[in-house]
């Protein structure tokens, strides 16, 4: 019996693990405003500091509930931006503990325990973020691909940075990523073995 087997070879010179990307959760009252604005600055370093301030500022101000969470999670992707992964995963932790239904938070803590190296802890936090719909899903598969391939799953790995930059052809990163893989089909001869 012949079948046709495909053989994913990455190219581990140019994979970087701490590449995992974040995003930020729209909330439209006072405090959380300013921190949802801090995000969208351009990420340079005082920009960074800043929108840490603004953010913290807004957490000291703002008791429990939706609002909350939201700050919590905008300010875990500032603490990504700073390569705080720690910081960005208690966030996370504790935007998900105020309000479950936020899949940013569950993007996030993912990106940030991939910059901790735990990619095995990381990928049920963005199959969830996947499962529940993040708005921009791109993100998590490619951050899911990078986990996958630090743990070296590279046929899974290719087809996350594949959807991911089918989701988004200008995503340069995934498209980069997807770039580094060879596709190789090959016959394989082997008979099936008996049952």
């Amino acid at each position: 019996m012949l079948r046709h087997a495909l053989t994913f070879i990455g190219l581990a010179s140019t994979f970087f693990p701490a590449c995992a990307i974040a995003q930020a959760v729209l909330d439209r009252s006072g405090p959380g405003q300013d921190c949802y604005q801090a995000t969208l600055l351009e990420p340079t370093p005082l920009h960074n500091q800043q929108a840490i301030s603004v953010c913290d500022k807004a957490v000291n101000e703002v008791e429990g509930g939706n609002n909350r969470a939201a700050i919590l999670v905008n300010r875990a992707d500032i603490r990504l931006r700073l390569s705080d992964y720690q910081g960005a995963v208690d966030d996370s932790e504790q935007g998900i503990a105020l309000n479950p239904q936020i899949a940013v938070a569950y993007l996030n803590r993912g990106a940030g325990l991939i910059g901790l190296k735990r990619y095995a802890e990381a990928i049920p936090s963005l199959d969830k973020a996947i499962a529940m719909g993040t708005s921009r899903p791109q993100l998590a598969y490619f951050n899911r691909g990078i986990a996958k391939e630090a743990l070296g799953d590279i046929a899974s790995a290719y087809h996350d940075y594949k959807m991911a930059f089918d989701l988004d052809p200008k995503f340069r990163l995934a498209s980069d990523q997807v770039s580094r893989f060879r596709v190789i089909t090959r016959e394989d001869s082997a008979a099936p073995s008996a049952q």
